[in-house]
């Protein structure tokens, strides 16, 4: 038989009123679609936040209120509907990485099927693999619909290699390792991972289809939150060096898989990174595309400070502007000298050579009780001065003239924590503003699927497990009999933002939210 033909997409995003409008498009996507080409199969990417090259960012990015309060935005129901219908896909993969998020994924499956019962739904990530209570995990959820055939639990890019030359040959979806085959009046059918879904070697994993994303269009919008050095002609896009983190908090969504914990995924928790040689291949190819602002992506970039410092160097005289936007673990900016750590100098100003001007710092909470019951103690506040790591950052970065920007996430609402612990982390957070942190969020601990809070917040009664777990975000406080009522958090929250940021940043994040659009008919592309 002739090729499938394969579509691979993201989905419209449902976003709270404070939250910034963004692709909903990105590595897992790309990653796919390199998969899928190394067997030869050209597939057809699509975002629906920004839309098919027959839309318009004005047709697109105009938020629409939900039932739920959240609004959506991208491609219209009708528009998805008729785009599926001219493309008549014989394969569809729908990642769902996000759990708020949920929802689109399905409206997307719902509406392929409908368009084209033929169609093979495939799925897969950290959100539509995540187990729960028996009947309430979230693959089984997926099941219930009807509209998915497959689930990928692990790796995917082989998987769906595997899928396609199945589909090729009129062969059976059965037993295809680390899958989940949802088969009409039967029981699911799992197969647990084996090495033949694994890179041996994380070289071997391909770069992605970059070139498959509308980039320029993209540019038009922001990329993870309200970003500081954000010039909407620049070309972005992200980059993983490395999967896997070396650290295990209860919050993380992979938290339930580290270790070999999680059967159906094998160990895809673990830490694996490529060489700086391989790194430097991927920008070489970006830069060569007209790319001039990177993303990274990794979970701990500077897991291995001896790869990094390779890697940074590398990136010297590339002309990059860095953002590392998932924040990095704080104990690896500082060094040991007599004893005590201090931060590294050195590999600062490294980083801001390399291009580096925006890196979050992940700070957790300014209570150490908490950081030691919920975030691995990864940040130990006695030995470890970050106000002074961030005045570090800003005296070295105006030295050399570069201009760069810090912001720090903060989490409130953890199960066993008080308010007096909250109000430790306001405090602590005036004085990463007063160091030069241009900003501090505040995120209401969330219990999502995949996260051993998760677990632990269903068995130890915070969280009711019918509840469905995309009805909920980070800017809702979804957990009850904690320290805190919920409504209570949700308003300590709103206060604590309010206390600590300058005026001028609440200005700027409101200018660039959801809700503003929706409620000023505001331009939605700058």
């Amino acid at each position: 038989m002739p090729n499938p033909k394969i579509g691979v997409w993201g989905t419209a995003v449902d976003l709270g009123d404070g939250e910034t409008i963004r692709s909903n498009v990105g590595l897992t996507e790309e990653q796919l679609c390199a998969a899928l080409r190394e067997k030869g199969i050209e597939p057809d990417l699509v975002d629906p936040v920004i839309g098919t090259p027959e839309d318009t960012l004005e047709q697109t990015l105009k938020p629409v209120r939900q039932e739920n309060g959240l609004l959506r935005v991208g491609m219209s129901r009708q528009r998805i509907e008729e785009v599926l219908a001219q493309k008549q896909y014989d394969i569809l993969a729908i990642p769902s990485i996000f759990t708020t998020q949920t929802l689109n994924v399905f409206d997307i499956a719902r509406t392929a099927k409908k368009v084209n019962p033929r169609c093979l739904v495939i799925t897969g990530g950290v959100n539509a693999r995540a187990e729960g209570p028996k009947g309430k995990s979230m693959w089984e959820r997926f099941g219930q619909t009807g509209d998915f055939n497959i689930i990928a639990t692990s790796w995917g890019e082989k998987v769906i290699q595997m899928i396609a030359q199945r589909w090729i040959d009129g062969a059976s979806y059965e037993k295809i390792p680390g899958t989940i085959l949802f088969r009409k009046g039967d029981d699911p059918l799992k197969t647990e991972p084996d090495p033949s879904i694994f890179y041996e070697n994380p070289d071997d994993i391909p770069f992605p289809a970059w070139d498959l994303a509308d980039l320029p269009k993209r540019a038009k919008i922001a990329s993870h939150g309200v970003d500081l050095t954000s010039n909407h002609e620049e070309l972005s896009a992200s980059v993983m060096t490395s999967w896997g983190c070396p650290f295990w908090c209860k919050y993380c969504w992979i938290s339930q898989v580290r270790f070999g914990r999680g059967t159906m995924s094998g160990n895809i928790g673990n830490l694996l990174c490529q060489s700086p040689e391989r790194v430097f291949q991927g920008l070489q190819i970006l830069k060569d595309m007209g790319v001039t602002k990177v993303l990274i992506e990794d979970d701990s970039f500077f897991a291995r400070i001896g790869r990094a410092t390779q890697i940074l160097r590398k990136m010297i005289g590339l002309g990059f502007i860095l953002l590392n936007v998932n924040g990095i673990n704080l104990v690896h900016m500082h060094e040991k000298v007599n004893g005590q750590l201090v931060p590294n100098e050195r590999l600062i100003r490294l980083n801001l050579e390399a291009g580096f001007n925006q890196i979050v710092f992940p700070v957790e909470s300014g209570s150490q009780e908490m950081l030691d019951e919920y975030a691995s103690g990864k940040l130990n506040l006695a030995t470890m001065d970050i106000p002074r790591l961030i005045k570090t950052w800003m005296r070295i970065a105006e030295k050399m003239g570069v201009k760069f920007f810090c912001p720090v996430n903060i989490m409130i609402g953890y199960p066993k924590e008080t308010e007096a612990h909250m109000m430790q982390s306001v405090e602590y957070a005036k004085r990463l503003i007063g160091a030069g942190a241009p900003y501090v969020t505040f995120f209401i601990v969330t219990p999502f699927p995949g996260s051993e809070l998760y677990r632990i917040a269903i068995e130890d009664g915070h969280l009711d497990p019918d509840i469905p777990p995309w009805r909920y975000n980070w800017k809702r406080a979804m957990m009850r009999n904690t320290a805190m009522d919920p409504r209570e958090l949700e308003n300590f929250r709103d206060w604590a933002t309010q206390e600590v940021n300058t005026k001028e940043h609440l200005a700027l994040r409101e200018l660039n939210s959801a809700g503003y659009r929706w409620q000023s008919g505001a331009p939605t592309a700058p």
